[in-house]
């Protein structure tokens, strides 16, 4: 994994953290037993920084290209691959689940499934994401920067037309320097 990537890992990897917890445990208890709320709102802020990331590099990258699929296929260039968010979501769950009071673990197969599901599905709905982002920044890029008026509102000024022209700019001829040899 390239460092590029290694925000993205981190930002999907939280939020497959809680959804695997979510899917394991359900209502059981709260993750990350007192620091409940700073996880989620850690697991929130990492996630809208990254969204925030990527749109701002659409619409950096949306003047360079022409099409909103060749910006996105740059920008996917900086998401993860699922294998490398289910290992920062494996981490990050481990983190959570130290802070949390003693409690029955979860089946070891039941939580690699369901975090490398959860790191699935979360890779798809970021690519879906940055396909939007890409289609929306280079829409607005393309927008003429003029808009027409309504030809009744246009005040028409008279146009001056110069009939006489001097003969030297009528017949000015051809000039160029001579050839040196």
């Amino acid at each position: 994994m390239t460092f590029r990537k290694l925000p993205g890992a981190i930002a999907l990897g939280a939020p497959a953290a809680l959804l695997a917890h979510m899917a394991l445990f359900g209502g059981g208890h709260t993750v990350g037993g007192s620091l409940h709320d700073l996880v989620l709102y850690g697991t929130f802020a990492a996630a809208a920084l990254f969204a925030l990331a990527l749109s701002l590099l659409a619409w950096r990258g949306a003047s360079l290209v022409s099409t909103g699929s060749i910006l996105a296929a740059r920008l996917y260039t900086h998401l993860p691959s699922p294998s490398a968010i289910f290992g920062s979501a494996l981490a990050i769950y481990a983190g959570i689940e130290s802070l949390e009071a003693r409690h029955d673990p979860a089946n070891l197969v039941l939580l690699v499934c369901a975090l490398f599901a959860a790191a699935f599905l979360l890779q798809t709905l970021a690519r879906c994401t940055i396909r939007a982002f890409a289609t929306i920044a280079i829409a607005i890029a393309t927008v003429p920067n003029h808009v027409a008026r309504d030809s009744k509102h246009i005040i028409r000024t008279p146009q001056r037309f110069f009939f006489a022209t001097s003969f030297v700019a009528t017949h000015r001829l051809f000039a160029r320097p001579p050839p040196s040899f």
